[in-house]
């Protein structure tokens, strides 16, 4: 109950902050459309899916909610993201309520041991033009991220991307690891090793005309060699 009881306060005082300066800032809708969900080396969902988003943006400040849902209805997910970036460095704080194939999911369970929710903390800092290089440490520190002893895993990503800039295209090779800070069973939520070599791939944006229209388009190969799986996403930004 002390947990849940923290966890409601801190989602109330987020709340309360982001109501007290929404009139400085500006919101924002948009729509993706991919033909699966791929996200840190995981298929999260194997089908076409669809990915609005509402949020609220204010000089380096950010809160949004993102939807998941594949059109065969089997993948369904609501996330909220709060997000702060000032200068080249940026913090996130992401809750993912991921109920496929749990469809009677309460969203307002936060107990450790039933919750849905992952609630995920991440740093993230981009280093110069001289460098292109961006390092992201990311941790699970509350949810649906339990060992067989029913302890938090506080699985863990850490993520190197080299950026850069040819034409039109924005190029981005990548690879990450994955661990966990504790685990009883020497295993994280992205491999199935304590530390292991999750996520290598190249990432490639560019925008697209059509007619009148320019949309953004992200191309995603992935691989997770824990897993031994690949992945091809594709992701097109409707607006």
């Amino acid at each position: 109950m002390k947990k849940t009881f923290k966890i409601q306060l801190a989602t109330l005082a987020m709340i309360l902050f982001s109501t007290a300066i929404w009139a400085q800032g500006h919101f924002n809708v948009s729509m993706d459309i991919k033909n699966m969900h791929y996200w840190r080396g995981l298929r999260v969902s194997d089908g076409f899916v669809t990915a609005p988003m509402v949020g609220y943006y204010n000089q380096g400040f950010a809160v949004f909610a993102w939807g998941g849902l594949s059109v065969d209805g089997q993948y369904k997910e609501v996330s909220q993201i709060v997000s702060y970036t000032t200068g080249n460095f940026n913090i996130t704080l992401l809750d993912i309520f991921n109920f496929t194939g749990a469809p009677d999911a309460d969203y307002f369970n936060f107990k450790a041991d039933e919750t849905n929710h992952i609630t995920d903390l991440s740093i993230a800092y981009d280093f110069t033009d001289d460098i292109p290089l961006r390092l992201m440490f990311a941790s699970v520190i509350y949810g649906n991220d339990r060992d067989s002893n029913g302890d938090n895993r506080y699985s863990s990503y850490l993520e190197a991307t080299l950026p850069f800039v040819r034409e039109t295209y924005v190029v981005s090779p990548y690879a990450a690891v994955g661990f966990a800070l504790n685990s009883a069973d020497d295993n994280s939520l992205y491999g199935a090793n304590a530390f292991d070599l999750v996520n290598i791939g190249l990432r490639v944006s560019r925008p697209v005309t059509l007619g009148s229209y320019t949309l953004p388009v992200t191309g995603t190969v992935g691989f997770n060699p824990s897993l031994k799986q690949a992945s091809v996403e594709i992701a097109l930004s409707l607006f």
